[in-house]
């Protein structure tokens, strides 16, 4: 029997896909949180022969420096920016899909701009530690990252 589902958005198809972004607030320099994680990782493989190395898990981590527009674009999709009123994307069909994006990028930087202050405060210096690949992250060791370095963790879908 084959069966037919209507699917009303996006949102009504369910994946087991599951890409992680971690925002650092810590004083840890790179290299000792990357050596952290290391340590959990070859821990990990110990008890559980999961097989897997931090490149496999995860990129490099970085710090972020400067505001740059498709991460703020990034965590404002996925991260509540109630706080600041995040722009949300609008879609107009008597417009283009590249015009209503142009419009929303437009509508991004502009908010960008008035939010400058209280975004270089909460992101600014920040260490960003992000997935390798789908799934690439045990559950166990986002629960430590969060803990070990004051992360917020962004579940990218």
């Amino acid at each position: 029997m084959i069966k037919i589902i209507n699917v009303h958005s996006c949102i009504d198809v369910i994946t087991n896909s599951s890409s992680e972004l971690f925002i650092c607030d810590t004083k840890k320099s790179l290299e000792v949180i990357k050596d952290i994680i290391l340590s959990f990782v070859q821990a990990y493989d110990k008890a559980y022969e999961y097989g897997k190395t931090f490149e496999d898990m995860f990129n490099e981590p970085y710090i972020i420096e400067e505001l740059d527009f498709d991460l703020i674009k990034t965590l404002g999709s996925y991260r509540h920016f109630d706080y600041l009123k995040f722009p949300e994307y609008e879609h107009d069909k008597n417009i283009g899909w590249d015009e209503c994006q142009k419009k929303w990028h437009d509508k991004i930087e502009k908010w960008i701009d008035i939010n400058r202050k209280r975004l270089e405060d909460d992101f600014l210096n920040k260490v960003i530690l992000e997935s390798a690949d789908d799934n690439s992250i045990p559950w166990g060791l986002m629960e430590v990252i969060c803990d070990i370095f004051n992360a917020d963790r962004i579940h990218l879908g």
